[in-house]
């Protein structure tokens, strides 16, 4: 088996633009959709209507200072951590907890301590009393205290529990909720009355199987609630339990909440003994008797989304959080409510791009098959108009033969289709009624292929009136995969899987009317493929690289990495042009056919769910996934430079090459720049009025330099001495 070949930062290009003392990333990928993001959201805590935070999945933490109406990114310090609990005790003092990893703050998140302690098992939930004194518990018997705010921590001995929960009174009496092992059976609850020095255990209620939270009002009023009522003896059917003792534990009253949805009890927090809420799968329950009379306040988190948290520090503010991601804030405890999720929240599983502002996505589940269009690159999208389908299956493939005719299918034996530049769509008929289409293609000669999960295909030559099966044999075992490409009429190429996962290569050059296996030197899965002519093209494999031929599939080059990482996707522009992508973790460019790539791009992984890639050239992209996630890639720098090397060389200045100053010709410009080799803006400023300029802070070497006039750019290279 071949070595794969590893290409480490080729010209390692981190493009920086420097305007008026700002650093602006050249090369980004932006989150368009949703606001403030699309990663599930695991915990909320407003310690004020104004002053909130927010974690979840991928290392996501947020801070806002305006209720929720704009968020600002909080660096975690480790990635891909899925972050379950936050929580403020005021505006200042807050701790954030996940795995092995423990953030605090005492100023409001502007600066954290971080510490990284690996332990038998995963810290879950934390509390303080005051800036100082906390605790945090987890799995494997975890109970550790800091007395400095968070700055060092101590071990503290408990009984064996998985702990789930855990609420101080004050610095010396607490509770510990949790199992006695991780499948969540045997419920445990242990009180300290010396600040965790040693722990009694609480009689729990008879019958009582697995917990839903818990809320300590003072040493002898204790809330909790049960899981849900099909793992809890004395639940009647259907109906959550809440569980009140005044005395330490001795005694328990039970509460029947409301029927529940078959889901869980998510947390339970009361203030004081008459006033407090439940927060179940979908909705929250509240009292203000004491439990005697509860009201559901029912939240629209939408189709599959979960509640995971909710912030309540007394008083009419509420905030919820969960899975899709979901936000929502009340002022009016829970009558109303707004959401601060803005955007579409759906699983996107296709992306189209006919030009930098008119781009399609599609999604499925309950309304449907549904196509979202945007004319602004991205930034909001709306529904565009076609029939309604009784279907579950998302839109799952677009392609466009112009920008006014394309097609989109959606695993069914019929097509959507569009004369109009996707504004408007109708359904189109194919005649292979036992056909289920998943992928459409077109050629650029005019060719129009669709694509089954089974790995049929039929091919239509009059934009989609009548078509032809060009099926090939496959047998029981073999599945398609997701993607064909076809440079002509005449040529392409399908991807295909085994049961094993196993990935296979098609390939027609007679139009379809026969297939043969191309030989691929490696077993895994072809995530992307792209021809740029019948001869040229490259394949991504998982795990493996970028796999490049050019002789139509006969022989592979070894596969390459490019700065250690596999890339996912790839797309051949011309013969020598291609950009490739980590997901958005990576971008890197090739203009010699694939013998040598240049790293565009390499920032975190913010790991969308399901990806799905789309770029119109080496400069700019989209991704789409789960959540709604939608991401667009630009590369400013290549835009400029493709700007200045369209422009005639002049004699902008002397003398060249040149040291300590330079003396401009003309003298007034709107604005100057000098660019180093690695495409990083040096020297910017706005209205250059000065007939010379001092370049003594530039090291030996060549630049760029660009004067604005008008609406016109102007270069010349700059050698320094």
């Amino acid at each position: 088996m071949k070595s794969t070949k590893k290409i480490k930062n080729a010209w390692m290009l981190a493009v920086i633009v420097l305007f008026s003392a700002a650093n602006i990333n050249a090369q980004q990928w932006e989150l368009l959709n949703p606001s403030p993001i699309f990663n599930d959201i695991q915990s909320v805590s407003f310690p004020s209507p104004d002053t909130g935070f927010i974690v979840g999945n991928n290392s996501m933490v947020m801070r806002t200072f305006d209720g929720g109406e704009s968020w600002t990114n909080i660096d975690f310090p480790a990635e891909g951590v899925q972050i379950r609990f936050v929580d403020f005790r005021d505006n200042n003092h807050g701790v954030i907890v996940a795995w092995s990893h423990i953030f605090t703050t005492s100023d409001a998140g502007e600066t954290w301590h971080y510490t990284h302690w690996q332990q038998a098992g995963d810290y879950v939930a934390a509390d303080f009393v005051d800036s100082n004194t906390g605790w945090i518990t987890g799995s494997g018997s975890i109970l550790i205290k800091t007395s400095d705010g968070g700055i060092n921590w101590n071990r503290q001995s408990i009984p064996t529990i998985h702990g789930q929960a855990i609420d101080f009174v004050d610095e010396n009496v607490g509770f510990v909720a949790g199992h006695m092992n991780q499948n969540f059976d045997y419920p445990r609850l242990y009180k300290t009355l010396d600040g965790g020095g040693s722990w009694t255990n609480i009689p729990l209620p008879e019958g009582f199987e697995r917990f839903g939270g818990l809320s300590v009002i003072n040493q002898q009023q204790i809330w909790i609630a049960a899981f849900n009522h099909s793992v809890n003896q004395d639940s009647t059917f259907a109906v959550f339990k809440a569980y009140y003792t005044s005395n330490g534990g001795n005694d328990w009253t039970t509460f029947e909440i409301g029927h529940t949805d078959g889901s869980m009890v998510r947390k339970v927090k009361f203030l004081t003994a008459e006033e407090g809420y439940i927060m179940s799968y979908g909705q929250l329950y509240r009292t203000f008797d004491g439990g005697e009379n509860w009201e559901a306040i029912p939240i629209e988190t939408g189709f599959i989304s979960s509640c995971t948290d909710f912030s309540w520090q007394g008083g009419d503010e509420l905030f919820v959080s969960g899975t899709g991601p979901v936000l929502f804030k009340s002022e009016d405890s829970g009558q109303s409510w707004q959401n601060l999720v803005e955007g579409p929240i759906n699983d996107f599983k296709s992306v189209y791009f006919l030009n930098e502002q008119q781009g399609f996505s599609g999604y499925g589940g309950i309304e449907g098959p549904t196509i979202l269009r945007t004319t602004d690159g991205g930034q909001s999208w709306q529904h565009a108009n076609y029939p309604d389908i009784f279907a579950y299956t998302p839109v799952s493939s677009f392609a466009f033969a112009s920008e006014a005719n394309g097609w989109a299918a959606f695993t069914s034996n019929q097509i959507f289709e569009t004369i109009d530049g996707g504004l408007n769509w109708q359904l189109k008929q194919t005649g292979f009624d036992n056909y289920y289409f998943k992928h459409i293609a077109v050629s650029a000669d005019g060719g129009l292929f669709l694509t089954s999960t089974r790995g049929e295909i039929i091919k239509s030559t009059d934009d989609g009136n009548t078509w032809t099966d060009i099926s090939p044999a496959l047998s029981d075992d073999v599945f398609f995969d997701g993607s064909t490409n076809f440079v002509s009429q005449e040529f392409g190429y399908m991807v295909l899987r085994t049961e094993e996962y196993k990935g296979l290569l098609l390939k027609t050059t007679d139009g379809g009317a026969s297939w043969h296996f191309v030989q691929i030197p490696f077993d895994e899965r072809i995530s992307s493929i792209s021809f740029a002519d019948p001869e040229t093209g490259m394949i991504t494999l998982n795990d493996q690289g970028i796999l490049i031929t050019h002789d139509g599939g006969e022989s592979w080059s070894e596969p390459l990495q490019i700065n250690e990482r596999a890339a996912t996707f790839v797309k051949m522009i011309t013969p020598d042009r291609a950009v490739a992508t980590f997901e958005d973790a990576m971008v890197a460019i090739t203009a010699d056919g694939g013998d040598n790539w240049e790293l565009r791009f390499e920032g975190q992984h913010r790991m969308v769910r399901y990806p799905v890639s789309f770029f119109l050239d080496e400069q700019q992209g989209w991704m789409v996934g789960d959540n709604g996630a939608v991401l667009r890639y630009t590369d400013e720098f290549l835009d400029v430079y493709a700007n200045i090397v369209k422009t005639e060389q002049q004699k902008l200045f002397y003398p060249n090459p040149a040291k300590g100053l330079i003396h401009l010709l003309p003298e007034n410009h709107n604005g100057l720049s000098i660019y180093d080799m690695q495409g990083r803006v040096v020297f910017y400023q706005e209205k250059f009025t000065n007939s010379s300029i001092s370049i003594d802070f530039l090291p030996a070497g060549i630049y760029q330099l660009v004067l604005m006039t008008g609406d016109k750019r102007l270069h010349q290279k700059l050698v320094v001495q």
